[in-house]
């Protein structure tokens, strides 16, 4: 019999994934025992783990490799030239990131009834999914406040016209939320408001943000625990 050492690394393991794999144990646990190595993300999952018959000499708790973060200082700069591009470099700004469809429509409302007190406040929007982006757009609409798509700014940078500056940036790019989380000064991480489960908050910590999130948190427990 040939034996061929496995290693399953930064393994997350989910409460509601376990009971998923305990209807197939007959399947799992001997799969599981095949690991030479088995590195879990946090104790949580080591335990998880065990319950699924993980053999605990070859299980270690590694820590998440999302804290190995290292930010692209590029996206950082270019953050804070949309920052000026957008004429908001006296006001603040306020960053709900990574929605999903149901939150937007709470997370304008709130934006509304804010800028009623704090007038000068203004609001990146970034939804999770490409093919929300339009859609989003036209619920951002409405009277007195001004939307600006960010494939519609120059790539330049060049200042937007006095007269045209706007209240709501959409962020409808792929591949620029470091730049996103540069331009603003509080960040709402979305999927939290609906039983999602939220979205890792390590990028604007490590920017130094101040985070608000809802209740939903289910998907990055121990860094919630961590963080409160």
């Amino acid at each position: 019999k040939l034996m061929i050492p496995m290693c399953l690394l930064n393994a997350r393991l989910s409460e509601r994934s376990v009971q998923g794999y305990r209807r197939i144990m007959p399947l799992i646990q001997p799969a599981i025992e095949q690991f030479s190595v088995l590195a879990a993300q946090h104790e949580q999952d080591a335990q998880r783990l065990l319950k699924l018959g993980a053999n605990e000499q070859s299980l270690t708790t590694t820590g998440s490799i999302k804290f190995d973060i290292q930010l692209n200082q590029d996206d950082i700069r270019a953050g804070k030239a949309l920052r000026k591009q957008l004429c908001w470099l006296d006001k603040k700004v306020l960053i709900v990131a990574s929605t999903h469809k149901g939150e937007d429509e709470i997370l304008l409302s709130i934006y509304r009834t804010l800028k009623q007190q704090y007038p000068q406040l203004k609001l990146i929007v970034v939804p999770r999914h490409p093919e929300r982006f339009q859609t989003v757009y036209q619920l951002l609409q409405g009277e007195n406040i001004i939307v600006v798509k960010r494939s519609e700014l120059s790539a330049g940078f060049e200042p937007l016209a006095e007269n045209s500056i706007a209240d709501i940036l959409l962020g409808d790019s792929m591949g620029e939320m470091i730049r996103y989380f540069s331009c603003a000064d509080i960040v709402f991480m979305g999927g939290t408001l609906l039983p999602t489960g939220g979205h890792n908050i390590l990028e604007p910590a490590a920017l130094g943000l101040p985070i608000v999130y809802g209740s939903y948190m289910f998907n990055f427990n121990a860094i919630n625990d961590l963080f409160l």
